[in-house]
């Protein structure tokens, strides 16, 4: 209770923010069984949920069920599951995680129906019948993806049960991959909209850059929720101040960027379509538009993780033995100190091993051993240079022609190391790698990733025009092209001609009403539409037609350089709704406009208001509605009085050169001090 509770403290002291705090299978007796909480760890759990509550966090418990009969319909089975999981609700419990452990899992009734929509079922029932009318909200394994590994075709009929996880994954680039080509595939092939991941891998720890990586993905994606298994660790400052700079700045956007996922969120309600877009989707008739490597959150924002930086296993093609076959020679002793004679010789082909609890075999022990791979590696010089990292449990040691580079000797719960050397592509290098065992499970895996924090990322641009949202390159489409991304960055793009809706910074989604709204403009003479869907968030209501929309169009015209903002009246109510709302209008200048033009003047239903800020170009502020301007290029804000949100808007801003006679040639703010023509 008091580390949860102190973990909440940390992600407020950090200043990042947080919604759901998960508490794996250590909340109850006997950890992976039974609804007997552990009062060791949690002495009073409606006090806990209380003072979670008090925190602003909901509380989400795993749950490996075991069937107390064999048949999933007899009454015991269903009275003992219902009694328990709508006691522990009762108590303040916000959310249950059905987690079917492969050995542990409900009974299905029928052999026609999987376990996993079956336990779905069974969580979601319980948590109608204690929460109603709030959103009865479980996590559940995905039908069809087994720890990562897309397996079979999902059952439909499990689509209506967000959210769903993949299972316990590794933390390399490779599983990133995974995670966000089942995302793509299940959004569009199996109307699953929120199938997510354990952010940064289950496993262990991954390397402070394959972190970032995972971070930067999960914040543009349907469920950010980082995960790991017991001793390793997810928050963002435990992997350094950059990581954490870098986390904190996605994760902002990410909560800048909720009405853009709520109304994406609404769609996928009504249409099926999915959060994440494939780009086929819109542009069906490009065989590039089915890559799964890329996506559209909502019609206008074109997302590539950085995924392909490596962090994989070694391969054996880069590794030869000291007398030059495949693989290392390996030696593994009885003892945890490398020392007599070896219990068992042989040839591995690459370090990558999991034994659990078990052992490698021969006369080697289940616990206190120790190994040594000795040889030879040689990366391709297509690879270009890479560090090398190891995930071992308990220590690792590396040495690189003789140069001790990693040196983590335990113990340690699937720990991440990595380098303090490079390895030089195209050249051969002496390699030795040392593992020692303790107790518990055995694990031992030699990873690489590119030297270079930069990753190549190929990613197709659709037709259209296309801004570099992190440098206001306009790229015209289809085009294939490669973004060199750094490690803060991840292609992104801005269709020309769109306009967001953004909510306010938070540090949780319920801490400030969307008001003022953010209208992030990049106009073109093309309208733009985008629509501002609001309910209650917490209840069902909105299925009886307790919702809200508002349409929101720009255009620009570039005969007299003028960009016009048109405002819809709010259609449709819901309990609670703000009857009043300001907008803030930031005005990214469109792109064949003369770099020297601003607003002059800006009228709001032909008067004159103001003042206008100009925020001139910050290469390091973050796309899409930072308080401290935009990479891809100067804007301009105005913001609208509070009105009522029955009220039609629209708002004109004129633009002018900057030596014009009536402009300011040193623009700050401007048209609010009589500096109209």
């Amino acid at each position: 209770e008091s580390t949860a509770l102190s973990q909440v403290e940390s992600y407020r002291l950090h200043q990042i923010p947080l919604d759901v705090l998960v508490v794996d299978t250590g909340w109850r007796q006997n950890a992976s069984t039974g609804y007997h909480p552990n009062t060791n760890l949690f002495p009073n759990l409606p006090r806990f949920f209380s003072e979670a509550h008090a925190k602003n966090v909901r509380v989400m418990f795993n749950d490996h069920p075991e069937p107390v009969v064999s048949n999933a319909l007899d009454q015991a089975e269903l009275t003992y599951r219902h009694t328990n999981l709508t006691q522990i609700l009762s108590q303040g419990l916000d959310i249950w995680w059905y987690d079917r452990n492969w050995h542990i899992s409900l009974m299905s009734p029928s052999p026609n129906l999987r376990h996993e929509i079956w336990g779905m079922e069974v969580y979601r029932d319980a948590t109608s019948a204690t929460n109603a009318p709030l959103r009865p909200l479980i996590m559940a394994n995905v039908d069809g993806i087994d720890n990562g590994i897309r397996n079979r075709p999902m059952d439909v009929a499990a689509h209506t049960y967000p959210i769903q996880w993949t299972g316990d994954i590794g933390p390399s680039m490779t599983y990133l991959k995974y995670a966000v080509q089942n995302a793509v595939h299940s959004g569009v092939q199996s109307l699953f909209p929120y199938v997510s991941d354990d952010l940064g891998g289950n496993t262990a720890n991954p390397t402070r850059d394959d972190y970032i990586r995972w971070i930067e993905y999960g914040t543009l994606s349907p469920i950010y929720r980082p995960h790991c298994t017991m001793g390793a660790s997810r928050m963002p400052w435990t992997f350094g101040s950059e990581a954490e700079w870098i986390a904190r700045r996605f994760i902002n956007l990410r909560y800048r960027l909720l009405p853009v996922f709520y109304a994406a969120a609404r769609e996928n309600y009504d249409t099926g379509e999915p959060i994440l877009r494939r780009l086929d989707l819109d542009y069906p008739q490009y065989p590039k538009a089915k890559s799964e490597n890329q996506y559209l959150i909502g019609h206008s924002i074109l997302v590539a993780p950085a995924m392909w930086g490596g962090g994989a296993v070694v391969p054996s093609a880069w590794l030869t033995t000291t007398n030059g076959q495949a693989g290392l020679n390996a030696s593994y002793f009885s003892n945890t100190n490398l020392s007599g004679a070896a219990a068992l010789t042989r040839i591995d082909t690459n370090i990558n091993f999991n034994w659990n609890n078990g052992s490698p075999g021969g006369a080697v022990p289940g616990d206190n051993w120790s190994a040594e791979w000795s040889g030879n590696i040689t990366v391709p010089a297509a690879i270009g240079d890479v560090t090398l990292a190891t995930v071992s449990d308990d220590g690792a040691r590396v040495w690189l022609d003789d140069q001790l580079c990693i040196d983590h000797w335990g113990p340690g719960d699937s720990v991440t190391t990595t380098s303090t050397l490079t390895v030089r592509a195209g050249q051969t290098h002496r390699l030795r790698v040392d593992y020692l065992q303790l107790a518990g499970r055995d694990l031992i895996t030699l990873l690489w990733r590119p030297a270079s924090p930069v990753q190549s990322v190929p990613v197709w641009i659709p037709p259209g025009q296309w801004i570099n949202a992190w440098t206001g390159v306009l790229l015209k489409g289809p085009a294939a092209i490669i973004d060199n991304a750094p490690l803060d960055r991840i292609p992104l793009y801005i269709r020309s001609g769109s306009i967001f809706a953004l909510a306010p910074q938070m540090q949780y989604t319920g801490q400030l009403p969307w008001d003022p709204v953010t209208l992030d403009a990049y106009p073109t003479t093309e309208v733009a539409q985008t629509s501002l869907y609001e309910d209650d968030t917490l209840t069902t209501a909105y299925q009886q037609g307790q919702f809200r929309n508002t349409t929101i169009k720009t255009w620009a015209n570039d005969s007299n350089k003028t960009v016009s903002v048109a405002i819809g009246a709010a259609v449709g109510s819901y309990a609670n709704a703000p009857a009043l709302r300001s907008w803030v209008l930031r005005i990214h200048r469109p792109p064949n406009w003369p770099a020297d033009l601003a607003p002059a003047s800006v009228t709001l239903n032909g008067h004159t208001i103001g003042p206008v800020v100009r925020r001139v170009k910050n290469a390091s502020a973050m796309p899409l509605g930072a308080d401290n301007g935009a990479p891809d290029g100067d804007v301009f804000e105005v913001t609208l009085p509070k009105t009522s949100v029955l009220t039609t808007n629209l708002l004109v801003a004129s633009f002018a050169s900057a030596t014009s006679p009536w402009s300011c040639s040193d623009i700050g703010a401007v048209g609010a001090h009589g500096m109209e023509p």
